[in-house]
């Protein structure tokens, strides 16, 4: 197998590109191989991604490297990138992947990688991955190819770790009107399941995964005029916008203002210390 040079972006946030571009199915496959070696050393790996057309083919092909060097491949499906390291807790895996390009175009994809504990991977830990990928696989036998399989429970373990974490009581007393925007990403599912379940009136808006994206994904001021168009006239309380991967929120005020992503963790923090 001839290890094509990676032409994309590399970091420990990820290797993204575009699809087809600078970035191939070929690739993709090394990768899940070097990562399957580097940093699983042949252990079991969660696996996620978030609704781009080529989000699917992007998991066949990783889990194929993967399983091609003996990982068990878990594959959780259409989910938040924080699920992935919330399901890696959970199961005990050797890490996990997310196929996702974050808050970039349709036609970019990526690979986010994490580790046994939960984290992203390290930049020694990218260091060891792009130089198991720059030589030839060591494929497994037949009989010690990794099998896959599916689990279906890792949006629900994830809602219950957010539940425990809040005072689900008072929210619920407090009975908000939520305008959700999940921008036909990965937090369609579980964004308005989350909300409804701590009693808030939800208004969804670009929830249909089917659908990716309405407009350019990125969450700054500029893309999200339209749900701040929404909120004022619903009489929702607060604005909630995703990107693709769901692991950004910018927050629309009652008004219809935009306050950002930026003050998300500010906001929860004065909350949580007030």
């Amino acid at each position: 197998m001839t290890v094509k040079p990676l032409g994309c972006v590399v970091s420990v946030s990820g290797v993204r590109g575009i699809v087809g571009e600078t970035l191939d199915v070929d690739q993709i496959v090394a990768l899940g191989a070097a990562y399957g070696l580097a940093i699983a050393d042949r252990g079991p790996v969660v696996v996620g991604r978030d609704s781009r057309p080529t989000g699917e083919l992007f998991v066949q092909a990783v889990a194929t490297g993967l399983r091609g060097v003996g990982c068990e491949v878990i594959d959780i499906g259409l989910v938040p990138t924080p699920t992935v390291p919330i399901t890696i807790g959970e199961l005990g895996a050797a890490g996990g992947i997310q196929v996702s390009a974050s808050h970039n175009p349709v036609q970019w994809n990526a690979l986010k990688f994490f580790a046994g504990t939960g984290r992203n991977i390290d930049q020694a830990q990218l260091d060891r991955l792009l130089s198991q990928y720059q030589q030839a696989p060591r494929w497994v036998g037949w009989q010690q190819v990794g099998r896959a399989r599916a689990y279906g429970e890792a949006l629900r373990v994830h809602i219950a770790r957010v539940l425990a974490a809040v005072d689900r009581e008072r929210i619920r007393r407090r009975a908000f009107h939520v305008v959700i925007d999940s921008v036909n990403g990965a937090g369609s599912v579980i964004a308005p399941d989350l909300l409804t379940q701590l009693g808030c009136r939800v208004t969804t808006l670009y929830t249909r995964p089917d659908l990716p994206f309405p407009r350019d994904p990125e969450p700054n001021a500029a893309n999200v005029t339209e749900t701040g168009a929404v909120v004022r006239p619903v009489g929702a309380d607060i604005g909630f916008v995703q990107d693709p991967d769901a692991d950004r929120l910018a927050i629309i005020a009652p008004d219809g203002g935009y306050i950002g992503e930026e003050y998300t963790l500010v906001l929860a923090a004065a909350a949580v210390f007030a």
